[in-house]
């Protein structure tokens, strides 16, 4: 079950498919294969309401659009993947 890479040829680009893609998820939940860092903010989400995790979401992708360091990157993509696994799925909730 492996994943097709094809971003760029730089160690900083191989490091952020290993994390984004290869590394073990924090779940929000039972807190599994999280860290720390990653236990704290996923309580802190888990308390805000989902028009304020929404709105973290939105925050957190319009980061992605700026140049920052690999590290800071992976931070960012952890916080995404927490923020989705507490608002079940890409943070979109269909309107009916």
């Amino acid at each position: 079950n492996g994943h097709l890479y094809s971003a760029g040829r730089d160690f900083d680009s191989l490091e952020n498919f290993v994390k984004e893609k290869l590394s073990s998820k924090c779940n929000p939940v039972t807190k599994e294969d999280c860290d720390d860092q990653e236990k704290v903010y996923a309580k802190k989400q888990a308390s805000k309401s989902p028009s304020d995790q929404q709105e973290e979401l939105t925050r957190l992708a319009e980061l992605l659009t700026h140049p920052m360091k690999s590290d800071k990157r992976a931070w960012v993509y952890k916080r995404l993947s927490i923020l989705k696994a507490l608002t079940g799925g890409d943070g979109m909730k269909s309107e009916l």
